[in-house]
């Protein structure tokens, strides 16, 4: 965390499975972007944010859509986890997440085992 109380976040990071590939999404990997941005952007049922908050998303998720690599505040962070995490698929929480908290080596170490026992394929 910096000194003015944000922090830079590399949003070109795709999303992976639990196997490690990618998570498609329309024939594309899914980014760090795309995901934020998507459910930033939307409605969602059971969700009735103000002009305000609205507004406060549209400007997050652009922030992190056109940029690689913007600086968001705290508050911008605390607003994506709650977002992301009430709407999204757990996995896409917990790769959002991991990113947010710079838990960026969630692949699996060299040689572990999955739980059917098999070598996870990226394994260093």
């Amino acid at each position: 965390m910096r000194k003015d109380r944000s922090m830079k976040i590399n949003t070109s990071k795709v999303i992976e499975n639990i196997d490690g590939s990618s998570f498609m999404m329309e024939g594309k990997p899914l980014t760090f972007a795309a995901a934020v941005s998507g459910v930033l952007l939307q409605i969602h049922p059971g969700d009735n944010p103000t002009p305000e908050q609205k507004f406060k998303r549209f400007q997050i998720a652009q922030k992190c859509y056109v940029e690689a690599e913007p600086d968001l505040t705290i508050e911008e962070l605390a607003e994506i986890k709650a977002v992301v995490g009430k709407f999204c698929w757990p996995l896409i929480v917990g790769r959002v997440f991991d990113i947010l908290e710079r838990k960026d080596e969630y692949r699996c170490v060299s040689g572990a085992e999955r739980f059917d026992g098999k070598t996870a394929p990226n394994a260093n």
